[in-house]
């Protein structure tokens, strides 16, 4: 099993959410592995219905999703520079696998 944390719920985070899981069988046929999403992050949003979202699913505080060592890959897209950069950093230093869509921190703190 894979476990991905994801922060950031706006559109580009509900779109993720709504590929990975129409996408879920070719998926974990390709990767040889089952892979859920299993936690969220998001400063405002507490529940999104669309997604399958429930009220206590979503906390607001990165570090929770940062420092669960039964997390293999972060998801980040909120966007900015920071705290993107911080999470990011701390996410790698953590030995989690980092995806990203922030193109901004990318060209600003990496070649």
């Amino acid at each position: 099993m894979i476990k991905v944390g994801l922060i950031g719920l706006g559109t580009v985070g509900t779109g993720v959410v709504k590929i990975l899981q129409k996408n879920k069988a070719l998926i974990e046929e390709r990767i040889g592995d089952s892979i859920e999403i299993s936690q969220f992050c998001d400063k405002f949003i507490k529940e999104n219905p669309e997604i399958g979202l429930k009220s206590g699913n979503v906390v607001s505080d990165y570090r929770k999703l940062i420092e669960d060592p039964s997390l293999d890959i972060l998801i980040e897209l909120i966007g900015g520079y920071e705290p993107a950069r911080t999470i990011i950093l701390q996410a790698l230093e953590k030995g989690k696998h980092v995806v990203t869509a922030n193109k901004a921190v990318l060209a600003k703190h990496w070649d």
